[in-house]
């Protein structure tokens, strides 16, 4: 289970890397920016514009993500527990039945 929860923490950073690419490669506007020389008009310019506001929307669907996983790894981090209490208790009720076998003349 601890595995499970390390493993989950490793794919739950992973968005950082996704949100970075998406806004510096997939939504970079940049190269759409660029000005005809001696008019200052970019033809372009509206492409740049929608670039930047899809990238906006990156952001949002980090956080969005990241809320979600969030309460998905506390769920999972208390069902461990859950578990683990519970194998405790069951352990303990074999063992008080061997030790109540062994004990008796």
């Amino acid at each position: 289970m601890q595995r499970l929860l390390t493993d989950m923490d490793t794919v739950g950073g992973q968005i950082d890397d996704v949100a970075t690419y998406g806004t510096d490669e997939v939504f970079n506007s940049t190269a759409f920016e660029y000005e005809i020389p001696l008019t200052g008009v970019s033809v372009l310019k509206p492409i740049s514009d929608a670039l930047k506001e899809c990238g906006g929307v990156i952001d949002e669907v980090k956080t969005g993500f990241q809320e979600k996983w969030k309460g998905l790894t506390a769920a999972v981090a208390l069902s461990a527990k859950d578990y683990e209490t519970a194998d405790g208790e069951q352990m303990h009720t074999f063992l008080q039945a061997y030790l109540d076998l062994v004990d008796k003349p």
